[in-house]
């Protein structure tokens, strides 16, 4: 790989070549002085001025421009061939040579920002590499992601894996969304946790939204929680894969209408996926007013044992319950289709797997608190 590296003798040309360079290619209404420089000094070092991708900005917030340039040419038939280049007023280095590359940009409106380029060959396959800077350096993120990346707003990144999910045996091509963040210049993933179906009925809003995809149908398989405000809900119908992706926030999920097809996964790249610790329960928001502090402690006890009703259990038709003896028991009706049959047997979220079933309540001592 060629590199150029600034010294004392270099810097002192530096400034006669910028001089220069000012004279004689100044800036335009679109361009920066400074992108001019960096363009100038990429010229001088390749030999070329043809760059189909010129990504200049301060990368890293240090008050200094930076580009990343494809040098090369547009192919007819595979997107664009050439080297990709960083440069700045202090360093000029190759970082890759003769590859064939479907897009590239700069991600990110302030720093960091980042560049990417996705290197592809024809087909439905494509690699993605992204740079940033840090400490003034090109630094690549050496992930394997699989397919394509973004960057989305501040310090979040998107990959777009390439698999083959969209039905149980296998086929149909998808590209879904994994998240990603910068931890210093290395990029970690959020990965996920499984919860269960009555987790996710403790926020505002899930039951209606899981009500409406068993109406089309669909049968949940499994929950996933990541640790940036989004829920991932695994759906089957017949032998088709689909999801939902919900965000979360303290009281409440809300259906981001995202359909990308097939089934996730708890992490897309677990080597450098970082996991939620735990479920952290949503707060209770109650529409009744709070009476007393002897109503409250009722509440508290409640939600620490985890005590529910018989509305509260989902994919349920009915519930018989008897008291005969000093034993109880419980008659319970499946809604249709909860039952796979085979070796998939029951849904797992066909009733809660914590807690307690009440009821009713009850004035056990006669204080008039239940």
């Amino acid at each position: 790989m060629k590199r150029w590296h600034r010294t004392a003798v270099w810097a002192a040309c530096l400034c006669l070549m910028l001089a220069l360079c000012a004279l004689s290619m100044p800036a335009s209404a679109e361009m920066s002085q400074e992108e001019a420089d960096l363009r100038w000094l990429l010229s001088d070092m390749t030999g070329t001025d043809s760059f189909p991708f010129f990504c200049c900005g301060d990368y890293d917030g240090d008050g200094v421009q930076e580009a990343f340039a494809l040098v090369g040419y547009q192919d007819e038939f595979s997107g664009y061939k050439g080297d990709i280049w960083f440069v700045s007023p202090y360093t000029v280095t190759q970082l890759q040579e003769g590859k064939s590359y479907y897009d590239a940009q700069m991600g990110g409106s302030t720093a960091p920002l980042s560049f990417s380029a996705e290197e592809w060959y024809g087909g439905s396959g494509s690699t993605a590499h992204m740079w940033i800077v840090y400490n003034g350096e090109p630094h690549k993120i050496n992930v394997k992601l699989g397919g394509g990346i973004s960057h989305g707003e501040g310090n979040n990144f998107y990959a777009y894996p390439s698999a083959f999910d969209a039905w149980s045996d296998g086929t149909g091509h998808t590209w879904k969304r994994y998240y990603y963040f910068l931890d210093g210049p290395d990029l970690k993933e959020y990965g996920g946790i499984e919860i269960s179906m009555y987790d996710l009925m403790k926020f505002q809003g899930a039951k209606e939204i899981i009500a409406r995809v068993e109406g089309e149908g669909y049968t949940v398989r499994n929950i996933i929680y990541r640790g940036n405000g989004i829920i991932n809900v695994n759906l089957r119908q017949g032998k088709k894969n689909n999801h939902l992706t919900l965000r979360y926030d303290e009281t409440s999920v809300v259906d981001l209408d995202i359909d990308y097809g097939g089934h996730y996964s708890l992490a897309n790249t677990p080597e450098v996926a970082v996991y939620p610790d735990k479920f952290i329960e949503p707060v209770s928001v109650s529409s009744a007013p709070v009476q007393s502090a002897a109503s409250g402690a009722h509440q508290a006890a409640l939600n620490e044992l985890g005590v529910f009703n018989y509305d509260d259990l989902y994919n349920i038709r009915k519930v018989d319950h008897s008291a005969e003896g000093g034993y109880q028991s419980f008659n319970v009706w499946y809604e249709d289709g909860v039952f796979y049959g085979g070796s998939d047997g029951y849904a797992e979220d066909w009733m809660t797997a914590v807690g307690v079933i009440a009821e009713t309540e009850y004035d056990l001592d006669g204080d008039g608190a239940m």
